[in-house]
Order: structure tokens, then sequence, then C-alpha cells
């Protein structure tokens, strides 16, 4: 797939990427995303480069324990060629029993068949409940 993407193309790649994180599929959530991506979690700080976003998804795994899923309870989508806006509640369960949902609108560009930015906007109290 060319930076030029199709919206069903994009889509599809945004959809692939749910379902590796409805099973806690780490692996393949980031296989999906490009080595430069540029990933902001609003209101934190912006992380660029997929090493940057698995040491940060370390992070959180070293605070609550494995990630078992995460559930993307879709409400709306959106598409304009390589962009995908995703309005959600992201439902996460971890191995310590903690679990949490929070209202997010995310933001994906799709580039030759991967993620290259993904923006998530959330009230952060809402997650860190």
């Amino acid at each position: 797939m060319s930076s030029g993407a199709g919206a069903t193309d994009s889509l599809n790649v945004v959809r692939r990427f749910e379902r590796a994180w409805r099973t806690a599929d780490l692996q393949a959530v980031y296989a999906l995303m490009t080595d430069d991506i540029f990933y902001h979690n609003m209101p934190r700080e912006p992380i660029l480069g997929l090493e940057a976003v698995k040491r940060y998804v370390d992070a959180y795994v070293d605070r609550f324990g494995r990630l078992l899923s995460v559930d993307w309870d879709v409400k709306s989508i959106a598409v304009n060629g390589n962009m995908v806006f995703i309005e959600r509640v992201s439902r996460l369960s971890w191995e310590n029993g903690h679990r949490t949902a929070c209202p997010i609108v995310g933001v994906f560009e799709v580039r030759d068949g991967k993620i290259a930015a993904w923006r998530d906007y959330f009230d952060r109290a809402t997650f860190d409940t």
C-alpha cells in the first residue's frame, strides 16, 4: 500500500490493530506500527518511534502486570483517505485485577500498510481511575 492508500485499506489496518489489542497480542500491535511512529496519548507527552512506544507499554506492564485484553467499544468511525477517526470506550484488563474504562477519540494515519501516527484524546482522570 502506498502513502495514498484508499480509505478501505486504511480502515482495514486500524481494524487489525484493534483486533490485536483485544487479545493483548503486543507483537501483532507493534507489527502494525511504522518504525518511526508518532504516538501521542493526550494529554501526556508525545512519543516518537516504535522502540519508545514499546518502553511506554512496558512501563504499564511493570505497574499493573501483564495486559490481558483491551476491548474497544466503538461508537463511531470516520475515514478520509489514510486518516481513520474512531470514537470508542477502551476497557483494559490487567493481570493484577486492575480494570479501567475510558472514553477516547483516536486519530490514526496509515502509511504503507502500517500506522504511522496515532493520537488518542481522552480525560486522563477518567483513564487513571
